[in-house]
């Protein structure tokens, strides 16, 4: 997989011959030492080439491993993210579902036993708080054991 940006190797020179012939185009005065100069070192370059592309193909096999280690390590993160924010919310589930149901537990009697007060203070009688409290405790239950149901469903 070469990169489109580094050029290919130039054996013949035919871009380097393409390159002189386009700065005379533009103008530009080139001596036969600059010009001698710049054949030596495209020359020189020619050589090391492809210890250069070995060293590029080292470095880019680097690199990809990399890459691919480090988007093992993203997904195995969002992974355990994903499983510890799916427990917390189970964990949350659960505990409104308790607080839930203790409050309708305790909550109900407690209701009952205000209302039976209120009637007993408007019979002037005394056996009403008695009732309301037992009913109260009696509905607080019924509605406990359907609200663990419909979380059990669920």
């Amino acid at each position: 997989m070469p990169d489109e940006r580094i050029p290919a190797p130039d054996p013949d020179g035919e871009r380097f011959r393409s390159a002189l012939e386009d700065l005379e185009r533009e103008g530009a005065d080139l001596s036969e030492e600059a010009i001698a100069k710049l054949e030596k070192t495209g020359e020189r370059l020619r050589e090391e080439a492809p210890g250069i592309d070995e060293g590029l193909d080292r470095g880019l096999a680097e690199l990809e491993e990399r890459a691919r280690k480090a988007r093992g390590e993203h997904e195995a993160r969002k992974l355990r993210e994903a499983r510890r924010a799916e427990s917390e919310a189970e964990s949350y589930r659960g505990l409104g579902v308790g607080l839930t149901i203790a409050y309708v537990i305790i909550g109900v009697p407690i209701l009952g036993a205000g209302v039976g007060w209120l009637l007993d203070r408007a019979a002037s009688s005394s056996q009403w708080t008695a009732i309301g409290t037992v009913g109260g405790a009696a509905v607080g239950l019924a509605l406990a054991l359907a609200i663990l149901n419909r979380a059990s469903r669920n």
